[in-house]
């Protein structure tokens, strides 16, 4: 290959091209195997970082997260910072119905993605069951033709939201066993 950078230093590697093996070189060659594979991985990298700035400049749709314990919302707030994605996401202290009718305000039908609680810390209780009822009946009130998902820990609770849900797949969350199951009103 033609040098290019230090002397030595060719872009294609000595060995690429071996003649006898005609087109099969691409395959059987190590060397222009390894150096296909290096090619397709930094094209793939260089791809990743077009896509990456081309997304910040497009419109990208709203992100809103909200917790209504406050020590969640800092802790939300300072991990979006590290992340880079601060001035992606607004992070709002607030209630589930409160938060629910903002969201529904914002036009466009989207997808709510949620992590209520499981029961583990707070208990079974009928705040709870009335919790998840709540999100139901946002799902089929405000956010009227939005999507929904809810990684749960207990599928009874979760059939509190009288949707019909779906399950996606199962996974822990801090130890504990948990699944995400998906509503899509246009199922």
């Amino acid at each position: 290959g033609k040098d290019v950078g230090p002397k030595g230093c060719s872009v294609v590697p000595p060995g690429y091209l071996v003649p006898q093996t005609g087109w099969r070189n691409a395959f059987e060659n190590p060397t222009a195997a390894q150096f296909h594979h290096r090619v397709l991985a930094l094209s793939t990298a260089a791809l990743l970082l077009a896509l990456t700035f081309a997304a910040r400049r497009a419109a990208v749709p709203p992100i809103l997260a909200a917790d209504r314990d406050e020590g969640a919302v800092a802790a939300a707030t300072a991990n979006a910072a590290r992340a880079g994605v601060a001035d992606l996401v607004q992070i709002e202290h607030g209630a589930l119905r409160d938060t629910l009718h903002r969201v529904a305000g914002r036009g466009t039908p989207g997808l709510v993605l949620t992590n209520p609680p499981y029961g583990a810390r707070v208990g079974r209780d009928r705040d709870l069951r009335d919790l998840y009822a709540a999100l139901g009946a946002g799902m089929r009130g405000d956010l009227a033709g939005w999507s929904l998902g809810m990684l749960v820990a207990d599928r009874a609770l979760a059939g509190h939201t009288g949707l019909p849900l779906e399950d996606r797949f199962a996974t822990t969350n801090g130890g504990i066993d948990v699944a995400l199951l998906t509503y899509d009103p246009r199922s």
